[in-house]
Parts: C-alpha cells; structure tokens; sequence
C-alpha cells in the first residue's frame, strides 16, 4: 500500500512557482525525475535549482515530520535541522566539521566560486 504524501511535501507540489518548474518532473516511477546525483557531471550535472529543490524538499519532510509547519518560518527549520544533524553526527562519530568544509568545496565548485553561503 501507498503512503500518503506529508502535507509539506503535497503543499510543496502544488506551489504554483515549484510547480511551473518542475513541471516535467511528476512521474511515478521517480516522483522528483532529476538526474542521478551519481550521474556523470559532464553529461547531466544537475543544476544548482535543482539542488536547491531537492534540499528543500528534505527540509519539508524534516518540518513536518518535527511538527514545525506551519509554526516555524525556513530559517528556523534550517537551524533546527542543522542543530539535529550535529546529533546524528554525534551518534554516528561524524566529524561534522570536516563534513562542513567538504560540503563548502562541493558547493564552491557547484557555484563556480560565485556562491552567496558558505
């Protein structure tokens, strides 16, 4: 049997600005359709819109599954997803720092050095 959608995740399908661009993406066998994060970065590099999607789409399910939508504003979600994964990284002995930094280089090659975060 099926799950339900969350009710972020349904609300996050139908925003009208999600929606128009991902318009293509909606089919059952993937519901996201976007290029395998493995796939070969020369060929189908996903682009940064799409990594951005498929954080906020995390960061739904996180906000709903804690009970935060729709009390908590994203950047309290984000600092509070963040404060929680430094617990999983705790429990599983995860120097999250070091994920930090790598994540920084992965982010700076993604934005061709042009990025506004870390």
């Amino acid at each position: 049997m099926r799950s339900k959608p969350s009710t972020a995740l349904t609300a996050l399908a139908n925003h009208p600005g999600w929606r128009e661009k991902n318009r293509q993406t909606t089919n059952k066998t993937r519901p996201h359709n976007l290029p395998n994060r493995a796939a070969d970065e020369t060929d189908s590099s996903p682009s940064n819109d799409q990594r951005a999607t498929w954080a906020e789409i995390g960061l739904l399910k996180f906000a709903s599954e804690t009970g935060q939508i729709p009390k908590l504003e994203m950047e309290d979600i984000v600092c509070d997803f963040l404060a929680d994964l430094a617990h999983f990284c705790d429990r599983h002995r995860i120097d999250m720092q070091d994920q930090l930094r790598r994540a920084h280089g992965n982010y700076t090659a993604e934005t061709q050095n042009k990025g506004e975060q870390i």
